[in-house]
């Protein structure tokens, strides 16, 4: 029996997508870069007086994580590290990009770390980001067939599904390696409470003192990983200039999120701040980026919850989890089965 034209050519493409699709990415190796070390600034001299050990101060509401977000990326003069899941280009993601880039501008050195899961559709916009001298932009775990939809983009990749189930959910922001943020909030509407639809309950807390140096190294783990990729190196499009320059815009006046501020407003701002913080030892639970391939069982970023299960089997009163999402592995729900055998009272915040 002979098959219609149509179908045998149907058949063919199909056979080489799968084909394509079995072919996988290889890891880059790059020199290694480091976060410099600490800069001194009016703004920083003055925290460092009046808090000289770590501090913390919790983020609880979204348009006062946001608010503090931009004004410590107006705040740097030597660098910013950006990490984080997710980065919608809304009024959020516009506000934050469009301050990254003026940070850029005046000579800040700027270093953005980003998961692909979410990222269809941006490469051109992420070129012409990158295109900047003072920022560099990397990818982690990337997929290496990028045209098409969400759902091509996973046909074409089909053979690189165990590699590419292994993301990096880190949020992290650094400046100067002065003050740190961290926590649950993507770079989206709705982790800061301004989606029309519906928004993440989440949380976030600004650090200084010495434990910014240890979040500052975890980023560099992620960033020097031999699957944190520029770029440049995995997409073949063209950068479009008018593509960032509209992603920068901000649809709409929203004064009442943040007021730019002069630079004796910051140092001001930024001393209340440390003045009011909560001080204390301070410790960073971050995951392991893969050393050879993200695929392998080894590798697999359980360390966060094997940190937590064993902090809830040392409880004696009390655990509070606020979490926007709740996914526990069966170990996890064990250690809270025990706690709650032991008399903790156990109390979870999440989103439905």
């Amino acid at each position: 029996m002979k098959l219609r034209p149509r179908i045998r050519a149907s058949l063919a493409a199909l056979f080489a997508l799968l084909v394509a699709a079995c072919s996988g990415l290889q890891p880059l190796d790059l020199e290694p870069e480091y976060t410099a070390a600490p800069e001194q600034s009016a703004i920083w001299d003055t925290v460092s007086s009046v808090s000289p050990q770590d501090w913390h101060v919790l983020l609880n509401d979204g348009p006062t994580a946001l608010d503090w977000r931009l004004r410590a990326i107006d705040s740097a003069s030597h660098s910013i590290d950006l990490q984080t899941f997710l980065w919608h280009f809304d009024t959020v993601g516009a506000m934050v990009l469009d301050h990254v880039i003026r940070a850029a501008d005046r000579g800040v050195t700027v270093r953005i770390l980003i998961d692909d899961t979410f990222l269809v559709h941006e490469d051109k916009l992420l070129l012409a980001l990158a295109e900047h001298p003072n920022i560099e932009y990397r990818v982690f775990n990337p997929f290496k067939r990028r045209s098409g939809g969400m759902a091509t983009r996973q046909l074409l990749n089909l053979g690189e599904f165990r590699r590419l189930d292994h993301r990096m959910h880190n949020k992290a922001m650094v400046v100067d390696n002065q003050v740190a943020i961290v926590g649950g909030r993507n770079i989206a509407d709705e982790y800061f409470g301004l989606d029309n639809d519906a928004n993440f309950r989440d949380l976030e807390l600004i650090l200084g003192g010495t434990i910014v140096r240890d979040v500052s190294a975890a980023f560099d783990d992620y960033w020097n990983d031999r699957w944190s990729f520029p770029i440049e190196t995995i997409s073949h499009d063209k950068a479009s200039a008018q593509q960032l320059a509209e992603a920068r815009q901000v649809a709409g006046q929203v004064p009442h999120l943040h007021t730019e501020e002069s630079a004796e407003e910051l140092v001001a701002r930024w001393r209340d701040l440390a003045d009011g913080a909560d001080t204390g030892a301070t410790l960073l639970f971050a995951d392991t980026p893969p050393e050879d391939n993200p695929r392998n069982r080894e590798e697999a970023p359980v360390q966060v919850a094997n940190a937590l299960g064993e902090l809830f089997d040392k409880a004696v009163s009390e655990i509070v989890i606020v979490s926007a999402y709740l996914i526990p592995t069966p170990e996890l729900v064990g250690a809270g089965d025990r706690a709650r055998d032991r008399g903790v009272r156990v109390r979870i915040l999440t989103n439905s």
